[in-house]
């Protein structure tokens, strides 16, 4: 249970206890796509609520921004951070001092303004019976993506919040995180299992980009991977309708 309460409260505003403790942290990794799915679960309640008020368009926008909030805005801002850095730096130094400015750059508003209109756009193109899955899928396995991340490849700094993770995960936590993902998938449509391959693919890839400007990953850098990773598992559901 602590390390399902970690998970939740690393990943969302939600707070159970008071603090987290760092011995919970790197086990806390396999419950990452279970607390997606919390994610999105409340996301599709608040949509299908708003659809009753609003335009799609607008439902869908909404429940964007609550996803946003709910996370406290730490993986987009990760994108934010990371495009700001990669495109504001000439070597390895000088992006990850641009990563920790708290300052937001011209190339980090617009990689933000890129990431949620593509998600208003994408949820927007998907009949109800789709949208309802997507809501449930995308954060699941942009959680999981971020496990994946963290098992193939390394830490980018000498020190940071993701440290731990790096240096603590191994094959159990990996396999019992993979296996709960692909469970709930299959639960919600074993069809869409899928998907899984070509977020592996998009996910080295952009990993394998990371660590050619950086030599490694950051937290950043994990938030990037799960909010892309969210654009491209709706970008595979509208192209497989």
């Amino acid at each position: 249970m602590n390390y399902f309460i970690s998970a939740l409260q690393f990943l969302t505003i939600l707070k159970i206890k008071n603090n987290i403790e760092e011995k919970y942290l790197p086990y806390s990794l396999i419950f990452f796509p279970f607390v997606g799915l919390i994610i999105g679960f409340l996301a599709l309640i608040l949509n299908f609520s708003l659809s009753y008020i609003f335009n799609p368009l607008f439902s869908d926008t909404l429940t964007i921004f609550f996803i946003i909030f709910l996370t406290g805005g730490i993986h987009i801002d990760g994108v934010a951070d990371t495009f700001d850095g990669i495109f504001g730096g000439k070597n390895k130094e000088e992006i990850l001092k641009i990563m920790r400015d708290k300052n937001i750059g011209t190339f980090g508003v617009v990689s933000v303004i890129f990431i949620i209109l593509s998600k208003i756009f994408l949820l927007n193109s998907l009949d109800k019976t789709l949208k309802f899955k997507s809501f449930l899928l995308f954060p699941l396995i942009s959680r999981w993506a971020i496990v994946f991340s963290i098992y193939f490849f390394f830490y980018g700094r000498e020190r940071g919040k993701g440290e731990i993770f790096f240096r603590n995960i191994n094959l159990k936590i990996f396999t019992l995180s993979t296996t709960l993902a692909l469970g709930f998938i299959s639960f919600i449509d074993y069809t869409l299992i899928s998907l899984f391959l070509p977020s592996i693919i998009f996910t080295f890839l952009l990993c394998k980009f990371f660590i050619k400007k950086i030599k490694g990953l950051t937290g950043d850098t994990l938030g990037a991977i799960n909010e892309f990773n969210e654009v491209i598992v709706l970008l595979l559901i509208n192209l497989l309708k």
